[in-house]
């Protein structure tokens, strides 16, 4: 979480009061509703959401140690999701973070599961 909130850290105080009175203004019941629910952009154990505090549009990221974004990742895959979009800051550092510590993890991962699946990522550069 720290490096997560790192991110947002030194952004521009008007930048985010601008952030605000969008979220707090859109239509998107949805958006208002996670904005009033969350703490510290904390969605749950490893999702954070601090991104929209400086940005439009940024969706959600999954944090913590290559070992716990593994997991949660494996925890999406359990449910029939496999395919992912992953992105992160910087972009480059973070591309090779992830195809160097956490893809592994995953792919290790859902090896010794006892009924196993293909393996497929999807990996979009912005």
């Amino acid at each position: 979480m720290d490096a997560a909130d790192q991110l947002i850290s030194n952004a521009d105080p008007q930048v985010k009061a601008q952030r605000r009175a969008a979220i707090e203004g859109t239509a998107m019941v949805g958006q208002q509703a996670q904005a009033r629910q969350v703490e510290n952009h904390k969605l749950s154990q490893h999702l954070w959401n601090g991104l929209s505090e400086v940005r439009v549009n940024c969706g959600s990221a999954l944090v913590g140690t290559p070992e716990q974004v593994a997991n949660q990742l494996l925890s999406y895959w359990k449910l029939g999701i496999d395919e992912f979009i992953l992105s992160g800051f910087p972009h480059v550092e973070e591309c090779h973070r992830t195809a160097e510590q956490v893809l592994p993890l995953l792919k290790k991962l859902i090896r010794i599961l006892p009924i196993a699946k293909p393996l497929s990522f999807k990996i979009c550069l912005d």
